[in-house]
This record gives structure tokens, C-alpha cells and sequence, in this order.
């Protein structure tokens, strides 16, 4: 009997020990299982912070809409906050700017000095760190490529254009000291447009052009004037009229001298006067010169001053030396005034100034300076004295 209940707790003790090392294992796979999860867990919630940065440093990338023009420098710092949006950068975050195949450094400054296409390559590299066991660390990658284009859109400059004068035979040359200059190209050629009859007098425009290689075309224009040459002076026969009146004409030019004489259909007989001498000669001038294309002249103060004195100077001297011996136009320089063409016209013994204007106007040579159109002002003086009535026109190129 007492062998056969040693047995049973022999058997007993079996079951219990078995009984044991279950439960030790169970307890081991939960622990285990619940270390997988826990693991499994951690990792899944580190892929999600992984994920959530890689898209907010995304975001952080701009749109670049500023137009780059040739030659334009930009330092670092400037392209990366047109680039990126750095007030929400991370300070672990390390950047990477490249345009082409040169990377710069934050020192640098990047000089756009060829025409045509850049790539500009931002990199944010983040460096995250975790722990799950022992320590991780996850490189975070965000990149962009922005395409630009360099283009040339500033037109090429023109300079020397400027308005000339000249007179009837003299030669021109147009393009004398026009440049034309490119920010890309350099120097390039300035086209002249229109050409001048030196033979004519009259105002011709002459236009300048010039383009660059990239299509961008700047024009300019200029005024050549051709003046007639200037009428020297003339003397004229006495005054078949009554009164035995006398007339003379005389011009010059400070640059160029000649005879010119001027064809027209003679006025004869006297018009009616309106009793002011001055605005008589004044309109029947401007009246004749309109018969002949010819601009208005302008009555100036200082040449009618000029005028006024000339036409006192004819009672002792009635020509065109003034009383000291010295030629008419002195009186230009008497009174400052400055002249590239001038003329005089004289007479005394019209009964008034509307027949001393008929007078000229009969006059080859007075009628040529009354109607030349290289003047522009006049002068008028009027003088009486022992009955007698003298006249002075004078005529200026001054505008």
C-alpha cells in the first residue's frame, strides 16, 4: 500500500511540475507578444512623425515668380527666402542650394551672366532621431527644382542723336558720331533712315534704329535743317518815285557767304497804311513770305532795338557802314546779340511803312531776305526826321 501511494505522489508531482512550466510559458508569450505590439506600435507612431515631417518641409517650398534679368546678381541668403520659406525652417534642418551643377554657400553671390535656361535645386535635409531598443536616426529628404529663364528684354541705348544744321551745298554725314550700344551684345550697328537734299533747303527727319541679337529694337530720330545760303549784300538804284527815294538790302552768314537772288511776280504802287509804320512792314512781310511757303517771323524787342538804331545811324550814313566806317551787322554785337545768319534791309523816303514794305518787296535783293527761311526773327526801326521818313528790317536765324 505505501508503495502504491509513493507512486500516486510521484505522479502528482509530474502533473504539477508540467503544470508549471505551462504556465511559465503562457506568461512568456503574452510578455513577449505584448513586447512585439508595444515595438510594433512605437514604430508604426515614428513612420507617422516620419511622414508628417517629410510633408510639412514640403510645404515649406515657395512658388518663385520674380523675373531674373541678364547680369542681376543675388546673394545666398536672397535666393533661399524666395526659395523657401525659412521663418518655419527647423534648426536641425541642413540646406542644400545648388543652380546647375554649382552648389553655393551661404557666403556666396550667384551672377546670372549667360542667356538661356537655370535649374535652381533646394535640398532640406533633416536629421530625426528616436529611440525604440537603442537610439535611430532617420535622414529626412524634401527637394525641389525650380526652371527659370534668363532672357534679354532691355533695349539697346542710341546716343549722339541730335538735330543738325547746314547750308545749301554743304555735305553731311549722317551717322557722324551716332553709337548704338546692347547690355549683352555690346557695341551694335545704329541704321540711319531717310537722306537730306543739301541741294534744298528745307527741314528733313532722319531716323535712327538699332537691335540687339535678341530681337529688342530702340529708335531715335533727328531734325537736319538745310538753310539757304545767306544773301550778301546788294545794292539797289534809286527810287524812280517821286520822292527820290532810296533802298538797300544786305545779309550774311557767319559760316558760309554767296550772292542769292529770288524770282517773283513784282508788286508795284502803294497799299493802304494803317499809320503804325512798324506793324505795316510787319505784315506785309509775313504776308509775302506766307505767297512763299515761308514761317512767320517773330518781332523780337532786342533786334527792333538793334533796328531803331540803325534807322537814326541812316540820316548821317544811308547805307549799309554805319556813321564809325564799320559794316552794318556790328550792331548785332552792340546790342549781345548772337546770330548764325542775319540780314539788314534800308530805306528812306516812303511815305510810310506799308510803301517802304512794297519797296523792298520790288527788290530782288530785299524781297530774297524778306522771304528767306532760314530767318525766324525780325527787327523793325522806324525814324523821322527833317520830313523824312528811314526804315531798317533786320532778320535773325535764331529761333
Amino acid at each position: 500500500m505505501e508503495e502504491r501511494k509513493d507512486e500516486e505522489k510521484n505522479v502528482e508531482k509530474k502533473k504539477s511540475k508540467k503544470k508549471i512550466v505551462f504556465i511559465t510559458i503562457g506568461i512568456i508569450l503574452v510578455i513577449l507578444l505584448a513586447c512585439v505590439g508595444a515595438g510594433t506600435y512605437y514604430y508604426i507612431t515614428e513612420e507617422n512623425k516620419i511622414e508628417e515631417i517629410s510633408l510639412s518641409q514640403e510645404q515649406l517650398f515657395l512658388e518663385f515668380s520674380e523675373e531674373i534679368k541678364y547680369g542681376q546678381e543675388i546673394s545666398y541668403n536672397d535666393l533661399l527666402s524666395k526659395l523657401v520659406d525659412i521663418s518655419k525652417l527647423e534648426d536641425n534642418v541642413n540646406i542644400i542650394l545648388t543652380i546647375n551643377d554649382t552648389e553655393l554657400s551661404k557666403e556666396d553671390t550667384y551672377k546670372f551672366e549667360q542667356l538661356g535656361t537655370y535649374n535652381i535645386r533646394v535640398k532640406l535635409v533633416y536629421q530625426y532621431n528616436y529611440s525604440l531598443i537603442k537610439s535611430l536616426t532617420k535622414i529626412i529628404e524634401s527637394e525641389k527644382v525650380t526652371e527659370i529663364k534668363v532672357e534679354d528684354k532691355e533695349k539697346p541705348v542710341i546716343t549722339g542723336v541730335a538735330d543738325k544744321e547746314i547750308t545749301v551745298g554743304d555735305e553731311i554725314n549722317l551717322s557722324e558720331g551716332i553709337t548704338a550700344t546692347d547690355n549683352v551684345d555690346g557695341e551694335i550697328e545704329a541704321k540711319i533712315e531717310g537722306t537730306v537734299d543739301n541741294n534744298k533747303a528745307g527741314e528733313y527727319i532722319i531716323k535712327v534704329t538699332a537691335t540687339d541679337n535678341s530681337g529688342n529694337t530702340e529708335e531715335a530720330s533727328f531734325k537736319v535743317t538745310v538753310k539757304e545760303k545767306p544773301v550778301v549784300e546788294t545794292q539797289e538804284p534809286k527810287s524812280n518815285s517821286t520822292t527820290s527815294s532810296k533802298s538797300s538790302s544786305s545779309s550774311k552768314g557767319k559760316s558760309s557767304s554767296g550772292e542769292k537772288s529770288s524770282s517773283g511776280t513784282q508788286s508795284s504802287g502803294v497799299v493802304a497804311s494803317s499809320g503804325n509804320h512798324v506793324q505795316d512792314i510787319l505784315t506785309l512781310t509775313n504776308q509775302y513770305r506766307a505767297e512763299r511757303g515761308a514761317s512767320a517771323l517773330t518781332l523780337d524787342s532786342k533786334l527792333s532795338s538793334a533796328a531803331q538804331k540803325r534807322a537814326t545811324e541812316l540820316v548821317s550814313t544811308p547805307s549799309h557802314t554805319r556813321p564809325d566806317g564799320s559794316d552794318c551787322f556790328t550792331v548785332f554785337d552792340e546790342f549781345n546779340i548772337i546770330s548764325y545768319m542775319c540780314g539788314e534791309n534800308i530805306a528812306w523816303g516812303q511815305a510810310n511803312g506799308a510803301s517802304a514794305a512794297v519797296w523792298w518787296r520790288n527788290s530782288t535783293g530785299h524781297y530774297a531776305n524778306m522771304i528767306n527761311s532760314g530767318f525766324h526773327k525780325i527787327g523793325i526801326g522806324v525814324h523821322s526826321q527833317g520830313g523824312r521818313l528811314y526804315y531798317v528790317q533786320l532778320f535773325s536765324d535764331r529761333v
